[in-house]
């Protein structure tokens, strides 16, 4: 019996010390993963300070920015953009849209404000916000447009297509990518954007020549 016991004994061994190697191998795998994780966000989201100045057109905020002028935000533009703005004028012309109500941009996307600026024929009244909004908007929010490029890129140039020209590519994938903006021009009343494209393509010469027998 005492035998069979320790024979027992040594091969549940090899089975726990299994089992704790594994039980180690994923924990360090783990913390591998929540290190990488972290490194990663902490290096996407580095430069998020430098683009506190989007702030300073925010609307739901302007109430708050009349008693406490957000001059944080302001330096974070002028480290970035100092040569585009006049320092002085645009402080000026933001205390007068956030103090008065002359400008109605309150509760208005950014978008909005910069459309109001030019409906209201504003572009010389106050030309550093505008610059300022002008700059806002084209900052993009995420990468998902230019990652969308790639996919639409992805689709283009197949194996079977591996002979178009970079032009021809190009024009794929401008089609394939604001196919959304042909599609409203293709509404619009008396417009014949795809007969037109088609004459253009048609009008060019082929590549090769076909010879009929």
């Amino acid at each position: 019996m005492e035998n069979e016991n320790s024979s027992a004994n040594t091969m549940e061994l090899p089975l726990k010390r299994r089992k704790g190697d594994d039980e180690l191998k994923y924990r360090q795998l783990y913390y591998s993963i929540l290190d990488r994780m972290h490194m990663e966000i902490t290096d996407r989201f580095s430069d998020y300070g430098k683009l506190q100045f989007t702030h300073l057109l925010e609307s739901q905020k302007f109430s708050a920015y009349r008693e406490n002028f957000p001059n944080e935000a302001l330096n974070k533009l002028f480290q970035s953009y100092n040569s585009h703005f006049d320092q002085v004028r645009l402080k000026n012309e933001l205390s007068v849209i956030y103090s008065a109500e002359v400008f109605d941009f309150s509760n208005k996307p950014m978008h909005e404000i910069l459309s109001a600026i030019y409906e209201n024929q504003l572009n010389q009244v106050i030309p550093e916000v505008l610059k300022l909004a002008t700059l806002i908007v084209t900052i993009p929010a995420t990468s998902a447009s230019v990652e969308r490029t790639f996919s639409a890129l992805k689709r283009i140039k197949s194996y079977c297509r591996s002979t178009h020209t970079q032009e021809r590519l190009s024009g794929l994938a401008l089609i394939s990518i604001e196919k959304s903006f042909l599609q409203k021009l293709c509404k619009w009343p008396n417009c014949n954007f795809k007969d037109e494209v088609i004459n253009v393509f048609s009008s060019q010469s082929r590549r090769l020549e076909f010879t009929y027998i």
